[in-house]
């Protein structure tokens, strides 16, 4: 079975902040900011997607394609934050349709402010019919592994421990058994970037903001938005 790998060129630092300074998402070094952490009258988080744009679909002509965004934190009772989406007939060098103001891949409980968000977007390849977006989500929340896992992350949320090890390589846990429900394998991914926010060093990710991330098969545009 495939193993999902992160392949993306450039990724959010404490050295680096990236902004768009062209149309190609060229990055730009500027001097790092202080963390002061999250204020304290924030009360919504929110990590949006804004734009995906496929170079190559890695097909022949055009090619249906799975987006699927997973987020996990150590606050919310619905221990996975889960978006798959799809897209058929995609052909290279175009944008994917995920509307004016994007995709939202992480939204915090009402009232509750995370101590890290960990989270992952994949996009891939289908080589199989595509599968209706509900069904895949159906059966990844059916999967005893999933219910495993889920089941560890809702103690550790109940008991409040935010650095319980269960938290550390969740979101790869759920790529890894939506790429085998999907029959994933290494030709069909297209792009895997993995993400991770603090509190206190990242301000849960608002000073990279917005960030984003290309290899030679894609292109995307994240931001995160607080209030």
């Amino acid at each position: 079975m495939y193993k999902p790998t992160p392949d993306v060129k450039f990724m959010p630092s404490p050295e680096y902040v990236f902004r768009r300074v062209t149309k190609d998402m060229e990055p730009k070094r500027i001097e790092r900011p202080i963390s002061k952490g999250v204020p304290t009258t924030v009360t919504d988080v929110e990590i949006r997607l804004k734009e995906v744009f496929i170079i190559d679909n890695r097909d022949v002509g055009k090619g249906d394609i799975y987006l699927t965004c997973v987020a996990v934190d150590n606050v919310n009772p619905e221990p996975f934050k889960l978006e798959v989406k799809t897209f058929e007939s995609v052909p290279k060098k175009s944008n994917l349709t995920i509307g004016p103001a994007g995709l939202a891949i992480y939204r915090n409980p009402e009232g509750k402010i995370p101590r890290f968000i960990d989270f992952r977007i994949m996009i891939m390849e289908s080589d199989q019919e595509l599968r209706d977006a509900g069904s895949v989500i159906s059966e990844v929340r059916e999967d005893q592994e999933y219910k495993d896992v889920v089941k560890e992350i809702s103690t550790a949320v109940a008991a409040s421990n935010p650095f319980a090890a269960v938290f550390v390589g969740a979101a790869d846990i759920l790529i890894g058994i939506i790429a085998r429900i999907l029959k994933m394998n290494q030709d069909d991914q297209i792009m895997l970037l993995p993400g991770y926010f603090n509190d206190k060093f990242d301000d849960l990710g608002l000073k990279y903001s917005p960030f984003p991330a290309e290899n030679q098969y894609a292109k995307i545009m994240c931001e995160v938005l607080a209030g």
